[in-house]
């Protein structure tokens, strides 16, 4: 875990989120919740310390926009259909109680000022993150932007087959999601944090063309995330 400046404009606070999480509940995997430990409020993803280090550098970052460098989704992705939920052991999802304290601390110190770039799922995602995602009713106070591999995963697909019009339905917050290869790259100003979306529809041979499918726009200050 460390910080690095970008002069005023952006401050990253670079995560750990794999040595010192508690073990996965449930016994790993995708599992309907609530299930064993999964929602005990000991549980958590970075640990004591770095959640803390976390917090108190929100809450004391004076610059423009944070940026939280990430390995596993932060936005909850239900794949089950109906009012049961079906979330990953690995992701935040799977330690709800570190999520909502970070939702919070995002909420208190950052809100619309945060954006979370996250990789590690081998896909494309676009979320907005809410105060509470519990409460649909909540407001949104930072965007996720999560980027898919270079080459793992073969050629991919322009939708994940687990995204069907039901669990989209499911999960509103989740705005686009894609899953061939490629990167995203994002500029920043003052005013707002744009996020292009670079894929190739091959990598299984030479030549494929690089494509642009969608871009997004954060407005500094302004709640959710606007296609552009």
């Amino acid at each position: 875990m460390r910080t690095i400046d970008w002069g005023s404009l952006t401050r990253f606070f670079l995560l750990d989120g794999r040595q010192y999480r508690s073990d996965q509940a449930c016994g790993d995997g995708d599992k309907i919740v609530p299930c064993g430990d999964w929602d005990d409020p000991k549980r958590t993803m970075l640990g004591p310390v770095q959640e803390q280090w976390l917090s108190d550098g929100l809450a004391r970052s004076k610059a423009h926009w944070q940026l939280l460098a990430n390995q596993v989704m932060l936005a909850p992705f239900d794949s089950m259909n109906g009012p049961q939920r079906r979330v990953s052991m690995d992701k935040w999802e799977g330690y709800p109680a570190a999520q909502d304290r970070l939702l919070k601390s995002i909420a208190n110190h950052a809100p619309n000022r945060t954006v979370v770039i996250t990789g590690d799922i081998h896909s494309n995602w676009v979320n907005e993150i809410k105060s509470d995602f519990s409460r649909p009713d909540r407001p949104s106070i930072a965007a996720e932007f999560v980027g898919t591999s270079i080459s793992s995963g073969g050629d991919g697909t322009d939708r994940s087959r687990v995204m069907t019009p039901a669990t989209m339905s499911e999960n509103p917050h989740i705005k686009w999601q894609n899953s061939r290869r490629g990167y995203v790259s994002c500029s920043v100003d003052g005013d707002a944090w744009t996020a292009e979306y670079r894929t190739v529809a091959y990598v299984s041979k030479p030549g494929a063309p690089i494509e642009t499918p969608t871009k997004w726009r954060v407005e500094h200050g302004r709640p959710g995330i606007q296609s552009s």
